[in-house]
């Protein structure tokens, strides 16, 4: 008796092997490969420059030589840039100097330059990135969210909930739109809280950068009564506990206005300074901003909390 199977089965398990191995790829592959979640059809160029001189290159930084660039030239991390039309690339910061512009905080979308020519040709790009979600989520804040760990805050979110689509004024290193400034206090977003983008849900994080100057209580109030007056959700963040002694008890000040909206339909609250128990585990070494672990935590309740 033959005990092998038939060519049929064979054919059958192989056709099945390889249609499982697409779908999963299509399931899993844009979370592996992530420049899959760029929209390589609408690419648009700005502007193109062209005899620029690399001076150096890492996997975080780049700096170009400047005397070939025009001056009213406006380099902005909103946008992606190409080398050679072939390696692409966003940035966190641009910095100019006289003789260099420095793109630091670099996140090379498809490789890393392993070589590159001595006159080589700079574009400025448009490549927006595929958000399929229909609830739109805008986060609000400071450098807690994009800086250092906070700038993977959305693209680990994006991860886990498709069905958000991310909303700013501005984008963060991967692409995704969003309305956080380094410097933000309570007292600057209030004076631009209008520009704030219509969005279903905002998630509000501030509190790094605030002053004994500013009423943080009452603008905070007037933050708040605003976004809610919008009949959007809000996910109200506690800061942590700081241990930088210029931010030693604004947390506390923070959390007596959110505790206010305790209970309220459209809001829910994240209290750090009661979820990151031990601040030297989960703060760097400012004593203010997440390390990685704190923002891995975040990222778990924001999923939670926009589910």
């Amino acid at each position: 008796m033959n005990s092998l199977p038939s060519n049929r089965v064979i054919i059958f398990t192989f056709i099945v092997i390889i249609v499982y191995s697409i779908i999963d790829f299509c399931i899993k592959g844009k979370n592996l490969f992530f420049q899959l979640n760029y929209n390589w059809d609408e690419v648009k160029k700005i502007q193109v420059i062209k005899n620029i001189k690399i001076d150096s290159l890492s996997y975080n930084f780049l700096r170009i030589n400047n005397e070939n660039v025009n001056k009213l030239i406006e380099l902005s991390v909103n946008n992606s840039f190409s080398i050679d039309d072939k390696y692409y690339f966003r940035c966190v910061s641009i910095r100019k100097t006289d003789k260099y512009i420095n793109f630091h905080g670099l996140y090379w979308i498809n490789t890393i330059p392993t070589e590159f020519n001595q006159s080589s040709k700079l574009t400025i790009l448009e490549l927006p990135i595929i958000q399929k979600g229909k609830r739109t989520v805008c986060m609000i804040g400071d450098s807690q969210l994009n800086w250092l760990e906070g700038k993977y805050t959305r693209k680990n979110i994006f991860k886990k909930s498709r069905n958000i689509k991310f909303v700013g004024n501005y984008k963060d290193v991967f692409g995704f739109p969003y309305q956080a400034e380094i410097l933000n206090n309570t007292k600057t977003l209030l004076d631009n809280i209008t520009k704030v983008p219509n969005s279903d849900t905002y998630v509000l994080f501030i509190g790094a950068h605030e002053s004994a100057r500013y009423n943080i209580e009452d603008n905070l109030n007037k933050i708040i009564f605003f976004l809610l007056s919008k009949r959007s959700n809000l996910i109200l963040i506690v800061p942590p506990n700081y241990t930088n002694s210029n931010l030693l008890k604004k947390e506390e000040v923070i959390k007596r206005v959110y505790l206010e909206y305790k209970g309220h339909p459209k809001v829910k609250i994240i209290d750090l300074s009661e979820i990151l128990d031990s601040p030297d585990l989960f703060l760097m070494n400012d004593g203010i901003h997440l390390n990685l672990f704190g923002h891995q935590i975040l990222t778990s309740y924001l999923i939670d909390a926009l589910k």
